[in-house]
């Protein structure tokens, strides 16, 4: 086997994640997620929430829609799972010992199934602090 061989078979399958929470008072509560590999076109869901929710919770939820969409799809190999959120008040969450809301508990539960398989980093980016153009 060569070492071009070698590092193409031991190199981690790379998979980015974006989500972001929001609530439109009185209209509307949501969050989405956009999933990107190399090896795939993106992979876009969301999940609208009831009203009375707050942008906490939309932001967990997208980070939790997403990380179920890795979870059910069985052909997804190990892989260097990076998702990157603007919710710090969710990291801080799910770094706390006391977990204090149903979805962070299914959260944090995920995350210890899916780290079995797969490595996962969450990376918080402060809102928007990035431009694309």
């Amino acid at each position: 086997m060569s070492k071009l061989d070698t590092l193409i078979n031991t190199s981690a399958f790379k998979i980015n994640i974006f989500t972001d929470g929001s609530k439109v008072k009185d209209k509307s509560c949501s969050g989405a997620y956009v999933i990107y590999s190399l090896s795939a076109v993106p992979i876009v869901g969301n999940i609208k929430l009831q009203l009375n929710n707050s942008v906490y919770q939309s932001e967990a939820a997208a980070i939790l829609l997403a990380l179920k969409h890795i979870q059910l799809t069985p052909d997804i190999p190990p892989s260097e799972i990076t998702i990157y959120t603007d919710s710090e008040s969710v990291l801080k969450s799910l770094k706390s010992p006391r977990i204090t809301t149903e979805t962070i508990l299914k959260l944090h539960t995920l995350l210890v199934e899916l780290s079995s398989k797969h490595r996962i980093t969450l990376c918080w980016v402060p809102g928007h602090s990035l431009s694309l153009i």
